[in-house]
């Protein structure tokens, strides 16, 4: 019992390792306990230990999921409670999997391989299984912690998987090298983390791509409405005028003007004399309007979570990646009984066409994204290539004054450092902000406040190793180290006896 609620306290410290908190040394530290206890775990107990984990970890960092069930759902607290701890014993599988394959199918009494190679790439394989449309929670990996650290600087090569890795890989030297035997790979094992730390600091000072073309003026809107009003049909004008007054002044200095998503929460063809009265104003001034808006046709039942552009530019993007029954839901058959318990509004969209064209704007190539379409780094990294530059409009004020937002926050950093370009923020309640290609904010509004943000930004061109060669780097060291471990070891043992027993 000691030892699962070890497991269970080490899974709820590691969302501290995650912003706003950035105790980025509980990354290695938390992981590091929980190998350990599998190193001493039968599969059974390694999988419970891992279940536990998932059950701390996930309960303290994305409890918040109850808040958009509960508080904008209306749902009852029961039922939210059991909605969102459903979810978190759902993802929590993925640790107490982990364990039990790890000790089943790997030896434990090896360090060398079970601890530095089969431990980082069953992790790494677990974070990718989340990433997946169907559980379509690509939340709280690893690599995210590093922003603050020299593993950052691999995030061009081998993205946050790749720093995931490099952290689970880490955690898996300490356990080797705070246990009493094997002297020699303890010191070894030493010099790889040095040389792992080395070479990211390195890698901090490179740049992947170049600017291409003038700054662009930039306006960044954050309304701050509250969401229990925002989708009242008698709170809309209000909306309207909070967006025209915070915009007003902006017009003639910015070329693009940016308000968050379903800024507007209605369809097109619900408002043309208004949007045609905004068209206008963005023409007389030269400039372009990018809002997010209702798209589709809802008598015909298909509709999507889209972004609008008004003005010198026109053009369209609807959402691909829906939020899993908070925008529609899976598998209907087996869950549509679960819709009867809360009423979100908007809650069965259709995902956008698979193959979306980038958004032009003075001829700057955009990838837009809306929400946590972010999160995913495989779609980010194929859908930006073309791109000079990347923007990401949501509205997290569904989690209230959680942490999500500043979470999805970080994930944005880590997607400029991959891709090498700057990344536009546009949210309701924030965060709204500007991401430089090196990861870093170059300015930002405060949260829960309304204001706008006025900027330059440079359009960028060029490609990081990671958006020319993918993930096949890192599938391929994944691979050399499952296979080394299943293989390796035993015949390192029968070559150095001697060596492998001190």
């Amino acid at each position: 019992m000691f030892a699962i609620l070890i497991a269970l306290l080490m899974g709820a410290v590691l969302p501290l390792a995650f912003s706003p908190f950035n105790l980025y040394s509980l990354a290695f530290i938390s992981p590091a306990v929980l190998l350990y206890q599998w190193q001493h775990s039968t599969p059974r107990q390694a999988f419970a230990k891992g279940m536990f984990f998932g059950l701390g970890f996930f309960g303290a960092g994305v409890s918040w999921v109850y808040i958009s069930i509960h508080h904008y759902g209306n749902a009852a607290p029961l039922v939210a409670g059991l909605i969102t701890f459903a979810m978190i014993c759902f993802l929590s599988l993925g640790p107490a999997t982990q364990g039990y394959v790890l000790v089943r199918v790997f030896n434990k009494n090896n360090p060398l391989t079970f601890c530095l190679a089969a431990f980082p790439a069953t992790w790494v394989i677990w974070e990718w299984l989340r990433s997946l449309p169907l559980n379509g929670f690509p939340w709280l990996f690893l690599g995210y912690t590093q922003l603050a650290t020299p593993l950052r600087g691999y995030a061009a090569l081998f993205g946050v998987y790749g720093i995931s890795l490099l952290v689970a890989l880490i955690s898996g030297g300490l356990v080797i090298i705070c246990q009493r035997q094997f002297k020699n790979i303890k010191i070894w094992t030493l010099c790889i983390l040095i040389i792992l730390f080395v070479i990211g600091w390195t890698l901090t000072g490179k740049h992947w791509t170049k600017a291409s073309g003038n700054p662009l003026p930039v306006t960044i809107v954050q309304a701050n409405i509250e969401q229990s009003v925002k989708w009242k049909p008698g709170e809309f004008e209000k909306i309207v005028q909070t967006y025209q007054n915070l915009t007003q002044g902006h017009w003639q200095k910015s070329r693009l003007i940016i308000w968050p998503e379903a800024s507007l929460p209605v369809f097109p063809q619900q408002i043309p004399k208004l949007l045609q009265q905004i068209n206008q104003t963005a023409l007389s001034n030269n400039s372009t309007l990018m809002l997010g808006i209702l798209l589709g046709n809802p008598q015909q039942g298909t509709y999507y979570n889209g972004i609008m552009l008004l003005g010198n530019n026109q053009g369209q993007y609807k959402k691909r990646h829906l939020v899993p029954f908070g925008e529609y839901t899976p598998l209907k058959k087996i869950f549509s009984f679960l819709i009867h318990y809360w009423q979100i509004p908007m809650s069965d969209f259709s995902a956008g066409p698979a193959i979306a064209n980038l958004l032009t704007v003075e001829n700057i190539k955009i990838a837009p994204f809306i929400c946590y379409e972010i999160a995913y780094p495989g779609e980010v990294l194929k859908y930006s290539a073309g791109s000079n530059l990347i923007v990401n409009i949501s509205d997290d004020s569904w989690f209230g004054k959680s942490v999500a937002s500043v979470q999805q926050a970080e994930m944005t950093r880590l997607r400029a450092l991959e891709t090498g370009r700057f990344v536009l923020l546009g949210a309701n309640t924030g965060v709204t902000g500007v991401v430089d290609p090196q990861g870093a904010f170059a300015s930002l509004l405060p949260l829960y406040h309304s204001g706008t943000l006025d900027t330059q930004v440079t359009p960028m061109q060029g490609k990081t190793p990671l958006m020319i060669w993918g993930y096949i780097p890192l599938i391929v060291i994944i691979f050399l180290l499952l296979l080394g471990s299943v293989n390796v070891t035993e015949k390192l043992r029968r070559v150095f006896p001697y060596w492998w027993r001190r």
